[in-house]
């Protein structure tokens, strides 16, 4: 909560940090899936399809789509065969960017 009310705080008398900061969002991050107490794993193509719903709407809107994948979690053979499918599913749409963290840093950091 402090970095919120930092951040708030910052805009609110209009400086900025020079931080971008990129979003992450719980349900694109593998370990509430894949990483569960209990062996709890939901089905698998359960989770392909909140990854494909996700990126469809952030393509729609125009959006970002950061995924957190955790080599511990994804980087199994069956999961990371997946991940190659999901790739190639998003490569089908015009316009896709696929970038590092500092590559879309210094984009919004240039077109600010």
């Amino acid at each position: 909560m402090k970095p919120f009310l930092v951040l708030v705080k910052l805009f609110q008398i209009q400086q900025t940090s020079g931080i971008v900061e990129l979003p992450i969002e719980r349900i694109l991050d593998d370990a509430p899936y894949f990483g569960a107490a209990n062996g709890s794993l939901p089905a698998p193509n359960l989770v392909d399809q909140i990854y494909r719903d996700e990126f469809d709407v952030a393509y729609a809107e125009g959006g970002l789509y950061v995924l957190t994948m955790h080599p511990f979690y994804t980087g199994h053979r069956s999961r990371a065969l997946w991940l190659e499918k999901l790739i190639a599913y998003m490569k089908t749409k015009p316009g896709i960017w696929f970038a590092t963290h500092e590559e879309i840093a210094r984009y919004v950091k240039t077109t600010e």
